[in-house]
């Protein structure tokens, strides 16, 4: 995993866990993963965070729960 798809990965398991513990307002939390989300687009581009996404969609996914 590169290091782009590895803080996407990182990023997105953070607001998937603090969405499962009911952390937060939508609003407040959207707004805050956009914040983070942001210099990885200006770092690396738009297409190179839609490729690493992409990625992530396709990897065996590694959460021991099915949800």
């Amino acid at each position: 995993m590169d290091d782009l798809t590895a803080r996407l990965d990182s990023l997105l398991r953070r607001y998937a866990a603090a969405h499962d513990q009911g952390e937060g307002d939508a609003a407040r939390a959207k707004a805050r993963f956009r914040k983070e989300l942001e210099p990885l687009v200006a770092q690396h581009g738009y297409r190179a965070v839609i490729t690493a996404l992409n990625k992530l969609a396709d990897a065996p996914s590694r959460s021991a729960a099915v949800h």
